[in-house]
């Protein structure tokens, strides 16, 4: 048995955010995620992404310099198959505008 249903055999609560939402309230959340929460992540969120480096013995190290945080779509804008992956009628002009509607730390 994991120690997670010996907890709460025992009457513990669930750790925050581990706990599944109530019905009721799923399409609250789910409101707040597409309004605020999505695009804040994809389009304001500043993000670390590592560079591979190999060294003499072949090990494999990942390195977060933080000229390389960008946010997650200006990292996709960047790669050069961007415009291939996108859902047909979005281009790339819309996600920009969507981006530019509000600053970065108007969202936060």
């Amino acid at each position: 048995m994991c120690w997670r249903a010996q907890e709460r055999r025992r009457g513990a609560e669930a750790p925050a955010g581990s706990a599944h939402i109530q019905q009721h309230c799923a399409s609250l959340v789910n409101a707040f995620c597409a309004d605020a929460l999505n695009s804040y992540a994809n389009f304001h969120r500043p993000c670390f992404f590592p560079e591979a480096i190999t060294d003499a013995k072949g090990k494999e190290y990942k390195r977060y310099r933080y000229e390389d945080m960008t946010t997650p779509y200006e990292k996709r804008k960047s790669l050069s198959s961007a415009c291939q992956r996108l859902k047909p009628g979005v281009t790339v002009e819309h996600l920009d505008a969507i981006a530019l509607q509000i600053r970065d730390n108007a969202t936060a």
